[in-house]
């Protein structure tokens, strides 16, 4: 088991250098440029806008581009002609000189790239601001735009520096919180919303409890660790006061005083779920400063 693991890790760096290596070779710029996910979407069209003053490299980005919700470039997509999704041929079709994929994309559009030897780059890390530094040095390498991948890497730290200094905890004892789902699906350590909340000035109750990535629960187990707050994702002051209610009702959370109190806090789905320069958000505590 391990050897098989070691090959395919060694497999994935190899793939990865010997794409670089076809870019590098031909000393041109990528001139059909496709995205395949949302993290990605977002890089690219910043990068590109920066470096190129234009999106005329990017062909095509991803279905979540112009979704209403998650993604931060809606209003800026909108010149790009082509959306790409899980089927193969909705990237064939386009003849990429580069395609950026990423874990989340289906097994088999990731295979068909690979084995027709289109220049390809696979983006796999999504834990930690250290991912997404890395996710965006690899794509400005490639697309031969490394002084504009180092601006969006300094626009998200300043954004860092200004939660960090706008932190709401004035004692040294901070408050934990957890994130809510009706699935009883939470988020724990070695997320990126981990990270959000320790930025934030919390304790992700879950990270505390040494549970990784995104476990689900037990109503028992949510009433030990009895947190001070319920985080709740909504992207209006209706969808958030709806998802109160949807608490208040499940179960599972409806007894914990977090819950009784309305001891809740806030964040829009599209700063919970980047993956991008776009991270670092500040959580909101009150229901009145949500924007519509």
């Amino acid at each position: 088991m391990r050897a098989t693991l070691l090959n395919y890790f060694v497999g994935l760096l190899l793939a990865s250098s010997l794409n670089e290596m076809l870019l590098a070779k031909s000393g041109e710029k990528p001139l059909r440029i496709v995205s395949a996910s949302l993290g990605s979407d977002e890089i690219l069209v910043d990068l590109l806008m920066d470096c190129d003053q234009n999106l005329d490299r990017l062909p095509a980005v991803s279905t979540f581009a112009d979704h209403v919700d998650l993604s931060n470039i809606r209003v800026k997509v909108g010149t790009i002609k082509h959306r790409v999704h899980s089927e193969p041929e909705s990237v064939l079709k386009l003849k990429p000189d580069l395609v950026v994929l990423s874990s989340f994309n289906s097994s088999s559009l990731r295979a068909i790239v690979k084995t027709r030897n289109i220049p390809h780059l696979l983006l796999e890390g999504f834990s930690s601001t250290n991912d997404i530094v890395e996710n965006i040095r690899a794509i400005a390498k490639l697309v031969q735009c490394e002084k504009s991948g180092e601006k969006l890497i300094s626009q998200m730290n300043d954004r860092i520096s200004k939660l960090k200094n706008s932190n709401h905890e004035i004692s040294n004892v901070k408050s934990t919180l957890v994130s809510y789902s009706p699935s009883n699906t939470v988020m724990g350590a070695e997320t990126l919303f981990d990270e959000l909340a320790t930025l934030n000035g919390y304790i992700n109750v879950v990270s505390q409890a040494k549970l990784k990535y995104w476990p689900t629960i037990t109503p028992e187990q949510i009433a030990i660790w009895n947190p001070k707050y319920i985080l709740l994702s909504c992207n209006s002051k209706t969808q958030c006061l709806e998802a109160e209610n949807h608490v208040k009702k499940n179960a599972a959370w409806k007894n914990l005083p977090a819950a009784k109190n309305k001891q809740f806090l806030y964040l829009n789905e599209r700063a919970l779920q980047t993956t991008s320069h776009y991270f670092g958000s500040p959580i909101l505590t009150n229901i009145e400063q949500f924007q519509n």
